[in-house]
C-alpha cells in the first residue's frame, strides 16, 4: 500500500533512466503523481501512452522514439494490453521489465508472452516477452478498478482449468504442465468458493484478506499456470471459441 509515494525506492535497483508506458485513462488518473516522485529521486523519465491497440506497428513507434536515449528499463502501468505492449518492448529493448497492474483482468502482469493484435484489434498471435522483474501490487490503485474487470480476471482464471482439463491425460507425462493443471483446478474451486465475496468487498471499497487473496489468485497463479502449461494449457477449445464468437480470430 502507498507504492507510488515511495516509488523512487522501490525502482532504484534498476537504474536511473525509466521509459514508462501508460494506459491513456490510468495515465491522466496517476502519470503526474508517479512522474514527479520519480522526479523526486533524480530519475530521467521518458513516458509513452498506448494510443492504439498492442500491436507490433504500436510497439515499433515506441521503439524508434527510444533509440536516441535508451533507458536503463521500461514500466508498463494500466491494463493487459498496456503490460504487454510494455513487456513487448523491453522485449525488443532488452532491458528489465516492471508491471504496475491497475485491474486484475488479465494476468498479464505476471506473465513471461504478449499477446499482439492488429491494428484494427483482431487477435494476431502470442509471443515470448520479458517476464517481469517486479510486479507492484498496489491495495490502494486496485481497490479503485471497476468490479467488472475483477470478475472478468476469476472468469479468465476460472476458464484454465476448463481449457486445461480437457488435455489432462498428456499433463500427466510431464512435471511442469501436471503443475499447471493442479493449480487451474485449485484456482477453480477457490474462487467458486469465495469469488462471490471479494466481488462484494471490492464494490464497497473495502479491502479484504478475501478480495486480497483473489488479486492474487487472478495475477499470480494463473501467471504460474500460463508459464508452467504454456501451449499445452493456453491453446486449446476455450481460446478458439472466444475468438470465434467475439470475432478476434487472426486473419492468417
Amino acid at each position: 500500500s502507498g507504492s507510488l509515494s515511495n516509488i523512487s525506492g522501490i525502482l532504484s535497483p534498476f537504474g536511473k533512466k525509466a521509459f514508462i508506458l501508460f494506459d491513456p485513462f490510468i495515465h491522466e488518473k496517476y502519470g503526474a503523481l508517479l512522474t514527479e516522485n520519480l522526479k523526486k529521486g533524480r530519475y530521467n523519465i521518458q513516458a509513452g501512452i498506448l494510443k492504439g491497440e498492442c500491436c507490433r506497428e504500436e510497439g515499433l513507434s515506441h521503439l524508434e522514439g527510444l533509440e536516441k536515449s535508451p533507458p536503463d528499463f521500461i514500466v508498463g502501468m494500466g491494463g493487459g494490453k498496456t503490460i504487454d505492449m510494455a513487456k513487448w518492448i523491453a522485449k525488443n529493448m532488452e532491458k528489465p521489465f516492471v508491471s504496475i497492474p491497475t485491474s486484475v483482468a488479465t494476468c498479464a502482469a505476471a506473465t513471461s508472452i504478449s499477446v499482439l493484435y492488429t491494428p484494427d484489434g483482431h487477435y494476431q498471435e502470442t509471443v515470448a516477452a520479458v517476464p517481469p522483474s517486479l510486479t507492484l501490487v498496489d491495495p490502494d490503485i486496485l481497490i479503485s478498478q471497476p468490479p467488472r474487470l475483477l470478475a472478468a480476471g476469476m472468469a479468465d482464471a476460472m476458464a484454465k482449468w476448463i481449457e486445461a482439463r480437457g488435455m489432462r491425460k498428456q499433463h500427466h507425462k510431464r512435471i511442469l504442465s501436471a503443475s499447471a493443471l493442479s493449480l487451474s483446478r485449485l484456482t477453480y474451486e477457490f474462487l467458486t468458493k469465495r469469488g462471490t465475496r471479494a466481488l462484494e468487498d471490492l464494490k464497497r471499497g473495502e479491502w479484504t484478506q478475501t478480495l486480497s487473496e483473489i488479486v492474487y489468485v487472478n495475477l499470480l497463479t494463473t501467471g504460474l499456470i500460463s508459464t508452467l502449461g504454456g501451449k499445452a494449457v493456453r491453446v486449446s477449445a476455450a481460446h478458439a471459441f472466444s475468438e470465434a464468437f467475439c470475432g478476434t480470430g487472426s486473419k492468417k
